[in-house]
This record gives C-alpha cells, sequence and structure tokens, in this order.
C-alpha cells in the first residue's frame, strides 16, 4: 500500500467515524472533523491524479465488445485545422497494427482534463466485422494523450505517431492513404 492510499483510506474512515460521533461531544467531533478534512486535502494536494487512482483503467472501447474490429480509419479532425496527426485519411487492415490499437484503447485510464497546450489531434474510426463502427477524438497535449476528454492512455499518442510517421502538425485535407 503506497502514501497515496494511505492519505484516501484514513480520510474516508475518519468521514465515516464523523457519522458515529455523538453531537454532543463537539470537541471530538471537531478533532476527527479537521483530521478527515486534513487528509482528504492532503491527498488532492499531492496526488491531484484522484480519478484514476480510484477508477483505475477503463476500456474506452467498450461499445464494441465481443466484436472484432477488422479496420482502424486515421483522419484529419476538420480539412484546414492546424493541428492534425495526419493530413490524409489512413486505412489500417493490417491485423497486428488494429489489435495494438484495440489494447492500447482497452486499457485506458479514466480521465478529468487538464488543459494543456494541444500538440495535434486526430478522429480515429474503428470498423467491426459486423459494419459498425465506432468514433473516437484523439489528443494529444504537451503531456498526455486524450481519448474522448474522458479517457487516457499516453502509450497510443506515441503508437499513433510512429504509424503516421509524425514529425510535426499539419493542415488536414481529403487525401486517401492506405
Amino acid at each position: 500500500m503506497n502514501i497515496n492510499s494511505i492519505f484516501f483510506y484514513v480520510g474516508g474512515i475518519l468521514i465515516l467515524a464523523l457519522f458515529f460521533i455523538k453531537k454532543e461531544r463537539k470537541k471530538t467531533y471537531g478533532r476527527v472533523f479537521g483530521a478527515a478534512i486534513f487528509f482528504i486535502i492532503g491527498y488532492l494536494w499531492i496526488f491531484p491524479f484522484l480519478p484514476r487512482e480510484i477508477f483505475g483503467e477503463w476500456n474506452s472501447i467498450k461499445k464494441l465488445k465481443n466484436k472484432q474490429i477488422v479496420q482502424i480509419i486515421l483522419q484529419p479532425s476538420l480539412p484546414g485545422w492546424k493541428v492534425n496527426l495526419t493530413d490524409t485519411i489512413i486505412n489500417i487492415y493490417d491485423k497486428g497494427r488494429i489489435e495494438a490499437i484495440s489494447n492500447l484503447l482497452g486499457k485506458s485510464q479514466i480521465y478529468f482534463t487538464n488543459r494543456y497546450s494541444e500538440v495535434w489531434e486526430t478522429t480515429i474510426i474503428l470498423v467491426s466485422n459486423s459494419n459498425d463502427s465506432l468514433s473516437l477524438k484523439i489528443e494529444k497535449t504537451t503531456n498526455e494523450t486524450e481519448i474522448n476528454n474522458e479517457f487516457r492512455n499516453d502509450s497510443l499518442g506515441k503508437y499513433l505517431e510512429k504509424i503516421t510517421g509524425f514529425l510535426s502538425p499539419s493542415i488536414g485535407g481529403s487525401r486517401i492513404k492506405n
């Protein structure tokens, strides 16, 4: 158990203890309340990544559960947009790459956005063998890779940069590349 967990659990136990202390014992109640606030604020101040610590890994593509993904399409977010990962539409059929991207998306962490300056963004479309599809907006900022502003997986951003040969953000167009 790390210090992060200790702060969280002690603060939680102290808050629960408040329900069992009689209101007539104002001195005890005040001390426990103060300690609980100290541990909760300490936890939030020292460890600002509360959502990931509590909720852990989530599957950002759970809507395609039990379906085989046969194609992934990477496309510019908007034509003419200046911070695209790629300036062309890229179709990915390679099973190894599809599996790698799917695994990274499946091991995302729940996330509440911290606004950093954006490096690039792209729209990724996952197509299943039953022609169901799921569109996700991927944004790479200076510190993290966000998926639909809900999830985070920094490894995904690095992998997409490797696939596309990313050097710098580009202005999105409409050319198609396989």
